[in-house]
């Protein structure tokens, strides 16, 4: 169900300072939602992957798809790229998960 899924994505655009050090946490570049999977055993990541393999926009199981993975995390790029002068920017993502 997209609903579940855009209202999801919603939940994950909110940002903000999260400790006195100035490092921001940005909801946006949380773990990709795994729908009905999400909570449950490592063992059906394999069959989103093998879905994402056809279809990159698939929701199947309500997860979120690989394009909406996308674009929050290049809209959150793209907002931090605005926003920075001399500033110095660390961003750390991890994928998993490939196509044969």
């Amino acid at each position: 169900n997209n609903n579940n899924n855009n209202n999801n994505n919603d939940k994950n655009t909110d940002s903000g300072n999260d400790n006195s050090s100035g490092v921001k946490f940005d909801k946006r570049l949380r773990e990709r939602y795994f729908g009905q999977f999400n909570g449950e055993s490592d063992s059906h990541y394999q069959d989103v992957w093998d879905e994402d393999c056809i279809d990159p926009n698939h929701t199947k199981y309500d997860v979120e798809s690989v394009n909406s993975v996308v674009r929050r995390t290049t809209e959150l790029i793209l907002d931090i790229e605005q926003s920075i002068s001399t500033t110095t920017t660390t961003t750390t993502t991890r994928s998993s998960g490939t196509c044969t």
